[in-house]
């Protein structure tokens, strides 16, 4: 039987998320011509270098988790430090998605209608540490663009971008 973790909303903004980790010019994954999710994790070993690089990244239709280490970490059975999780671990990833998506169809993740798209005022968040709606005076510089479930996103808009009192004498 199923039982549901997540709400469908909240997996698809941690899907979201999880796919500008793969965008990031420094991920190999980012080359590929659609959306994949990816986490990366690298565990560093003192001054040696790292013990363990990973990269689980999925499709809708596919996973795929790549690991690189050694089974017994010492300062002379380790990962060199350029080894992260966005480097081999990621493009060996990328070479199998690469592989699969010459032979099958990709299918997009798609944004369940619970999911909401808001601006929100860059500026009160960095200030406050608080989550405004952005207004139409809110500089474009100054906005944001994010997902959130349509039953839990800022109402309130920001007070900080308005336009000024004319002078009362």
């Amino acid at each position: 039987a199923e039982i549901r973790v997540y709400k469908e909303s909240t997996a698809w903004i941690i899907t979201d998320i999880l796919c500008d980790v793969s965008k990031q010019n420094n991920n190999p994954l980012s080359k590929l011509n659609f959306n994949v999710a990816c986490k990366t994790g690298t565990v560093a070993y003192g001054d040696s270098g790292n013990s363990d690089a990973l990269s689980t990244a999925y499709t809708k239709t596919h996973t795929i988790s790549v690991w690189m280490g050694c089974d017994k970490t010492d300062s002379e059975n380790c990962l060199d430090a350029s080894v992260t999780g966005s480097t081999f671990p990621s493009k060996i990833a990328y070479l199998a998605f690469e592989i699969i998506y010459n032979k099958y169809d990709y299918l997009s993740f798609n944004k369940p209608e619970t999911v909401v798209l808001k601006e929100i005022d860059a500026y009160s968040l960095e200030k406050e540490n608080k989550i405004y709606l952005a207004t139409e005076y809110t500089p474009d510089n100054n906005v944001i663009k994010e997902y959130f479930d349509i039953e839990n996103y800022p109402q309130k808009a920001s007070d900080y971008w308005q336009v000024p009192q004319k002078p009362q004498n």
